[in-house]
């Protein structure tokens, strides 16, 4: 009894993954990404510099100036790939 528990559990645990995963990549689609524009989009993140403050588990100092100046760096490249120069609206 107490294995049949436990592969029960496995099974509802996987099921829910599942269901996590599709919604986010639902997400992605539901906005009309490409594969190709999130890798683009990547791509844009890491030459900014912004993934080495997101490494560990620890959520990085925001209002730091070291990473303001990554994230407007961003906001360059992905205002560039966009074609426009203007600013963006939150």
């Amino acid at each position: 009894m107490h294995r049949t528990k436990k592969i029960v559990l496995a099974f509802l645990l996987s099921a829910t993954a599942i269901g996590a995963n599709a919604q986010t990549a639902g997400a992605y689609q539901e906005r009309g990404l490409s594969r190709a524009e999130v890798v683009a989009d990547l791509q844009r993140w890491k030459e900014a510099g912004l993934d080495k403050f997101w490494r560990g588990e620890n959520t990085p100092d925001m209002h730091s100036a070291e990473y303001r100046a990554a994230y407007a760096r961003y906001l360059e490249l992905s205002r560039h790939a966009a074609g426009t120069t203007a600013a963006p609206t939150r």
